[in-house]
């Protein structure tokens, strides 16, 4: 019998996120066992991305037992949202097998970890994005990167376990990011 290829869902904010899609699609191409699913959630609350999720899972073929979930969210260094999600949305995730992806600020900070360390506290994404201009000077929002990047993911993980060392959190202080976390289940796994 043939095993079906496991199905990780990717649900993205907003209702047309290519940066997150245009990274992660390259793990697509590569020979591996699993299928990515890319799904926009026409939303940026994490709250309503779960909801959202729900509903959709079932219409695109979800499998619990062999499937994996993953909502990916910037937090954008709004500390009532980084509250409601610890308290409330982290319990709810798991309980659904669902794993929260957050970046804080922005999804961006995993470009910028493939170049160097920071702790700096960016104050807002526009901040991030002209430090990561220092590497990668034509940057923009939905710019396709994943050639300048391929070479350094393994410099990405270790720079983005670092931010996250001495912090009792799974949602990120500014700057973090989890986006490792899928990184090395997909790089690893091709």
């Amino acid at each position: 019998m043939i095993k079906d290829k496991a199905i990780y869902f990717l649900f993205l904010e907003g209702d047309y996120n290519a940066t997150e899609k245009n990274y992660f699609k390259n793990f697509q191409n590569r020979k591996n066992d699993y299928t990515l699913k890319f799904i926009p959630t026409h939303n940026s609350e994490p709250e309503s991305m779960m909801k959202y999720a729900k509903k959709r899972l079932a219409a695109n073929g979800y499998n619990k037992d062999n499937d994996q979930v993953f909502l990916l969210v910037d937090v954008d260094n709004d500390t009532k949202r980084n509250e409601i999600i610890r308290k409330n949305l982290q319990v709810k995730a798991k309980k659904n097998k669902y794993k929260y992806i957050f970046s804080n600020p922005c999804f961006e900070l995993r470009f910028l970890n493939h170049f160097k360390f920071t702790l700096k506290q960016y104050s807002n994404q526009d901040e991030l994005i002209a430090d990561l201009k220092k590497y990668i000077p034509n940057y923009s929002k939905n710019l396709e990167v994943f050639g300048l990047l391929i070479d350094e993911i393994k410099v990405a993980i270790v720079n983005s376990k670092n931010q996250l060392k001495n912090k009792n959190s799974d949602v990120p202080a500014t700057p973090g990011t989890l986006v490792f976390e899928l990184i090395s289940l997909l790089h690893y796994l091709k």
